[in-house]
């Protein structure tokens, strides 16, 4: 379940960086 866990972080850390990028840009 920890891998779980740290692998939805992840995606969502990615999700909101490609976010702020395309807001930025």
């Amino acid at each position: 379940m920890s891998l779980s866990l740290r692998e939805r972080e992840s995606t969502v850390f990615l999700v909101v960086l490609f976010f702020y990028t395309f807001l930025n840009f």
